[in-house]
């Protein structure tokens, strides 16, 4: 399914979307419905969705800040504008981040339909480039050598879903059931010579596979291995590994605006995002978008009373990774309840009850 996301600051118009859509039908998926950007960004950071629908709009963060902080980590991502008449000099900024779609308020269900039956076509096109490119990779891996794609194997990814799938296909993939038979041994002890205490989790593999009669009973053996390490992984470690990895990066990287789980999921664990969304959320009990903005509001705060005497609130923003002060200024105040120029004035008052008193009954 594709997964759409929408933002829109006008609830009546938000509802109407929302409810006249028929989305299954289509075969997408909506994610989530959003009346401010900054929620929006939020939600992306979670749903890494493939189509969204934004007004541009909206106060606070807008859907051209929406579209620029999330181009830098999800340029695949395809927007489409609902916006006003007035509203077209915001529109061609956007077209310069390679927006196509445009529609104009009022528009009809017709309308929205049309454009975005276009838009999943764009999705299904860069899904069929991105499975090309990871063909060809397979490919110059197995030009290497049979065993040899073993050599860059990582247990954690055997969780995964989507991992196992392409080790299925590459599998799959060879001309003869020999080849494979060969490959899935030399995986196999490639993993024995990495993980030695996993061997308890591989079932004795080489009589068996040199028994078998096809390419599909190689895959399906192979497939159950590579679970069955991944289960023992998972029980020995706790909490997934993987999700200690997360809260390392963000801790360590709060301050990257770019940071987001799909770039950790896909460049840092390569693993599927999906994935990695629903376990995080498991293992941890809130999502990604709540831990950064947690972690990068306590930094802020952290900031803000040390730095007190001499801030600027921009860069304060910048320093924590939010590259828009007004986003910044309004996400602290929703997690604090005050805002970062009364923050700092609290911890002052705080810090010299006496003066502000002297200076009060001047």
């Amino acid at each position: 399914m594709i997964k759409v996301l929408l933002a829109d600051d006008e609830p009546v118009i938000l509802r109407s979307v929302h409810s006249s859509i028929p989305w299954k039908e289509m075969g997408l998926t909506l994610c989530g419905a959003y009346e401010d950007g900054m929620s929006a960004y939020h939600a992306f950071l979670d749903e890494n969705p493939d189509i969204v629908l934004t007004d541009i709009r909206m106060p606070a963060f807008s859907g051209l800040d929406l579209i620029r902080q999330t181009r830098t980590f999800s340029p695949d991502t395809v927007f489409v504008i609902l916006s006003g008449y007035a509203d077209f000099d915001y529109a061609r900024t956007a077209m310069e981040y390679g927006v196509r779609y445009y529609l104009l308020k009022p528009c009809t269900k017709e309308k929205i339909m049309g454009v975005l039956k276009s838009a999943v076509q764009d999705v299904e096109q860069i899904r069929r480039t991105r499975q090309a490119k990871n063909v060809y990779a397979g490919m110059l891996a197995r030009a290497d050598s049979v065993p040899g794609a073993a050599e860059a194997i990582r247990i954690q990814d055997f969780g995964n879903e989507g991992y196992r799938d392409r080790i299925r296909t590459f599998v799959l993939g060879f001309s003869s059931v020999d080849e494979a038979k060969i490959y899935a041994f030399g995986l196999l002890c490639r993993i024995q010579e990495i993980q030695p205490e996993d061997q308890e989790s591989l079932p004795p593999f080489g009589n068996k596979i040199a028994r078998m009669k096809s390419k599909e009973e190689v895959a399906d053996f192979l497939e159950t291995c590579l679970a069955a390490v991944y289960e023992k992984e998972g029980r020995a470690s706790g909490q997934r590994r993987f999700v200690v990895k997360i809260l390392q990066y963000i801790e360590e990287e709060y301050g990257n605006p770019e940071l987001s789980l799909k770039t950790i999921a896909e460049q840092r664990l390569f693993m599927n995002t999906d994935y990695v969304s629903r376990e995080y959320l498991r293992e941890t009990g809130e999502k990604f978008s709540q831990t950064l903005i947690r972690t990068r509001m306590e930094h802020a705060k952290r900031l803000l009373h040390e730095k007190a005497g001499d801030v600027k609130i921009y860069e304060i923003a910048e320093q924590v990774g939010c590259s828009n002060a007004q986003y910044f200024a309004q996400a602290f105040r929703k997690y604090t309840g005050i805002t970062p120029t009364g923050y700092i004035e609290a911890h002052r008052s705080a810090a010299h009850p006496k003066e502000d008193q002297h200076e009060r009954n001047l």
